[in-house]
């Protein structure tokens, strides 16, 4: 029964971006896949930071920052989360506008994934594939 309810169980995605318009293309390209996948968006990084500090046991499959947000942006969330022996080792993508050679050096310093930010629904969609492919190469989403 254990194994069953594991293999059931949901995977969940924490996406923390600014702009309602990305979060819209985002939730809305995983609307497909709701029976394996939540997703929790926040409105920055420090919302996302307050969320996993209020819920210590929540153990994400994903974390999904976009690099400008107000108050907190993506790339001071990731280098916390990597001082945080709870989520050191979560896989972290920075989905971005930004095409800055810096910025992808800098996630690839901090272990995490960069992507580029698409501009319509339909280049989401690509990038979704490519988000839970990452997954499956990880064993985020197997039994």
């Amino acid at each position: 029964m254990y194994l069953r309810r594991r293999f059931m169980e949901k995977k969940l995605i924490l996406y923390a971006e600014d702009d309602s318009d990305d979060r819209v293309i985002f939730e809305s390209s995983f609307s497909q896949n709701t029976d394996e996948v939540e997703i929790q968006i926040f409105n920055d990084g420090l919302e996302l930071l307050h969320h996993l500090r209020a819920e210590s046991d929540l153990q994400p499959h994903l974390i999904v920052l976009d690099i400008n947000m107000p108050r907190l942006g993506g790339k001071d969330v990731l280098r916390i989360l990597r001082d945080m022996p709870l989520y050191a080792k979560i896989p972290v993508v920075l989905l971005t506008t930004s095409s800055s050679p810096i910025d992808r050096f800098f996630a690839q310093h901090f272990n995490a994934e960069f992507i580029t930010k698409p501009m319509d629904e339909k280049e989401m969609h690509i990038i979704k594939k490519e988000l839970l492919k990452f997954c499956e190469e990880n064993h985020l989403f197997g039994s």
